[in-house]
């Protein structure tokens, strides 16, 4: 129920945000809210500009590039929450290499949906 009222808080209240991981503690009966401003994408659009024009485009869009940088983003924040379940799985709260091996091999086989 905690959960479910804090989850709507977050979502109606603060449209611009958006929930990342919702960490609960049974025996504290505590929750904490991880939340991530996603007005602009954490990616340098100029590196999207490059990406595109080494893909061999002869010319591209700025908006073409943010579409890119938000897409990128997205399947760059699914691998970083699969690659944290398996390493709070593995008992460890610090991300490794093989989480994102993992995480990564996983989203790529089962397709990128969003």
């Amino acid at each position: 129920m905690l959960i479910a009222l804090l989850f709507w808080q977050v979502t109606h209240v603060l449209k611009s945000f958006t929930v990342i991981k919702i960490k609960y503690g049974f025996k504290k009966k505590t929750a904490a809210i991880m939340v991530l401003f996603m007005n602009e994408p954490n990616v340098s659009v100029s590196a999207m500009h490059r990406i595109c024009l080494k893909s061999g485009a002869d010319r591209v869009s700025e908006i073409a590039s943010k579409e890119l940088a938000a897409t990128l983003e997205k399947i760059g924040l699914r691998i970083a929450k699969d690659a944290l379940d398996y390493a709070l799985h593995a008992g460890r709260k610090t991300i490794k290499v093989e989480d994102i091996e993992l995480a990564a091999k996983k989203i790529i086989n089962n397709g990128l949906t969003f």
